[in-house]
């Protein structure tokens, strides 16, 4: 037991001896690097942000009665009018109820009639005192009767001609047709998707920024800045740059409880037709950064998605420092936190330096806060 014991002393003895001599060895490394300090500044830079495109009108064309489908009168992907015709349905039944509730009408109307002709003859005899006063009410209480039977007929009446209107569906808008969920002759429920259209003249994209940089933009405005600026561009899916600005027009009023975003709203005209619904892209921004340091890209290691640099403090060894670029500018990434002014970090030969290595001088590079033209 006492054999063990010892021999796991012997053990750490021996790994402690290696992890100094580890350390001295990186700290009696030394190396001659640019270095830089750390200048806070102000500068603007293009955000980026994933956006949801959709056209500026979208609907889901729905059957509001059931019925076979008895006629297409378009075609997929028709431009169409507001108004117009799209397609129809069995309508022999409700014709049938639209014609039973004109009859119900006309015969209310003549009971209405009758009823006043008795009444204007009942107030005859009254007034040459052949009757009793109460016949005459008696006689205007039927006509007030059939009046509200006939009113009853009527509303019956607009009720089956708006079922009948529901078996021919018409475009709520000007805009194009879509693919069709259903084939003529097919079996159509009450609330059964058919096709859809839409209006993509104009499509907003909306699109999300975090609390933390909504209310750094704020605070922006008062050295100058916009809390969002107005106009923004919209980046496609291939990479390439939409010819046309959009305008940002609607701010959520709240942030979503989940995510902490507030969502936004910007509107880009659409003449070409080259921006469909659900199409992909980016929103670009130009915001106002203010008090951010420019590092440029060769001061800058990149492992797995995250950024690091050489920080020179007073003892010369070597920090390395983890950080989160806002943006980049040219050569220069935009950095807001993580760093501080007045820092000094590695400018270059990064291939060469090491945690806890002695960093010698070798020359000024400048200052973060001057990016390559």
């Amino acid at each position: 037991m006492t054999k063990i014991f010892s021999k796991y002393i012997f053990l750490a003895g021996l790994c402690a001896l290696a992890c100094s001599n580890e350390k001295k060895t990186a700290e009696n490394f030394m190396v001659e690097v640019p270095v830089m300090q750390l200048q806070a500044r102000d500068t603007v830079v293009e955000l980026q942000y994933v956006a949801d495109i959709h056209a500026q009108s979208y609907v889901e064309l729905r059957a509001r009665q059931g019925g076979m489908l008895e006629a297409i009168l378009v075609d997929e992907g028709q431009m169409v009018k507001a108004g117009q015709p799209l397609f129809r349905l069995t309508s022999t039944e409700l014709q049938a109820e639209v014609s039973s509730a004109k009859a119900a009408v006309h015969l209310a109307e003549a009971e209405l009639k009758k009823a006043k002709l008795e009444l204007q003859r009942v107030k005859g005899l009254v007034e040459n005192k052949v009757v009793a006063a109460t016949e005459m009410e008696l006689a205007d209480a039927e006509v007030q009767i059939n009046k509200a039977k006939l009113e009853d007929a009527e509303a019956a009446l607009k009720t089956a001609e708006s079922q009948l209107s529901y078996t021919t569906l018409k475009a709520p808008f000007s805009g194009r047709i879509n693919r069709f969920a259903l084939k003529m002759g097919a079996m159509v429920q009450p609330g059964e998707l058919i096709s859809t259209m839409s209006d993509a003249s104009s499509i907003f994209a909306y699109f999300n920024i975090s609390e933390k940089e909504y209310l750094k933009n704020r605070a922006n405005k008062g050295s100058g800045g916009v809390v969002l600026p107005k106009e923004v561009q919209l980046v496609l899916a291939d990479g390439s740059v939409y010819p046309f600005t959009g305008t940002v027009e609607a701010t959520e009023s709240e942030f979503d409880a989940n995510t902490g975003d507030l969502a936004l709203r910007a509107r880009f005209p659409n003449p070409d037709g080259l921006l469909k619904h659900r199409s992909t892209g980016q929103v670009r921004l130009k915001l106002k950064q203010v008090d951010v340091f420019l590092i440029p890209q060769k001061a800058v290691q990149e492992l797995q998605d995250k950024y690091y640099v050489y920080v020179v403090p007073k003892s010369q060894l070597a920090e390395m420092r983890t950080f989160k670029p806002i943006a980049r500018v040219g050569t220069y990434y935009v950095v807001s936190e993580g760093l501080n002014a007045g820092e000094t970090i590695v400018a270059e030969g990064l291939q060469s330096v090491r945690e806890g290595a002695k960093v010698v001088v070798q020359t000024s590079t400048g200052s973060a806060t001057k990016p390559a033209n």
